[in-house]
């Protein structure tokens, strides 16, 4: 993961406390080759605490990310909607009101 992200990257990974989101966006960040741009929208659209209501929990987020890490997979527990879609349908439904 270290050859896969840049400094950037990691200063903007270094603002967040909790380790299982760091973790998260760290490994997605790698895997999905996000820029720095896009993993700066990734966290401001809270897309780990999308995932984590979708799953209910947080329990079994590291094993799942452990699986993306060594076979280059994604679990169907990490495999939300699309983002961008929930997203979308948000902002429609706050306009409406």
């Amino acid at each position: 993961m270290v050859t896969q992200l840049t400094w950037t990257h990691f200063t903007v990974l270094l603002n967040i406390s909790d380790q299982r989101r760091r973790d998260f966006y760290a490994t997605f960040a790698a895997h999905e080759r996000w820029s720095v741009r896009t993993l700066r929208a990734k966290i401001a659209s809270k897309l780990y605490e999308h995932i984590i209501a979708a799953r209910g929990s947080a329990d079994g987020i590291e094993a799942d990310l452990a699986t993306l890490t060594t076979t280059g997979t994604v679990e169907p527990a990490l495999a939300f909607r699309d983002p961008y879609v929930l997203e979308h349908a948000m902002s429609t439904l706050c306009k409406a009101k």
